[in-house]
């Protein structure tokens, strides 16, 4: 009989163990979350061009910047739909991940949603970005390498790689 009873007990706290990593999981999740959210709501109050290029755009001499931008100007209409559907599509996956019940493949269907906007935001941007890149002078465009290398945060440390 005491067989039968220590299994339960086994089994409660196997299922309190579960519990207790699924709130824990749940709320970084809500954090996280939360965080793209208010990122997200920062990035879309960013000036049209994006804060990278205007970063990058700033290294220029003023007449290179104001043909880049220029050029980034003029193409607009081909890319700014696009990258309002990033924005969208971000938003839908914030809102999958934070669903109640956790529903995976509405999740993996917001991610693939999100990605797909990415890439037809760069089809959409590439021509654009490659015609400014072309207004640049080889020094023009040593600078905006220069500037993207500095913004580039340093590679991720992971604990299994170390």
């Amino acid at each position: 009989m005491s067989a039968g009873i220590a299994a339960p007990r086994r089994q409660r706290f196997g299922s309190g163990r579960i519990f207790g990593a699924s709130v824990a999981l749940n709320l970084f999740l809500a954090g996280l979350v939360g965080a793209h959210l208010v990122r997200g709501r920062l990035a879309d109050a960013a000036p049209p061009d994006g804060s990278m290029i205007a970063r990058i755009t700033a290294t220029l001499p003023p007449e290179e910047a104001k043909r880049f931008q220029s050029r980034l100007y003029q193409a607009r209409a081909q890319y700014e739909p696009a990258r309002d559907r990033i924005g969208l599509a971000r938003r839908a996956l914030a809102e999958a991940i934070a669903e109640t019940p956790y529903d995976r493949a509405s999740v993996q269907a917001a991610l693939l949603a999100y990605q797909e906007s990415w890439r037809s935001f760069f089809a959409r941007f590439d021509p654009a970005f490659l015609d400014a890149l072309g207004t640049l002078t080889p020094a023009g465009r040593a600078s905006l390498v220069s500037a993207i290398e500095v913004s580039r945060p340093p590679p991720a440390s992971h604990p299994a790689s170390d």
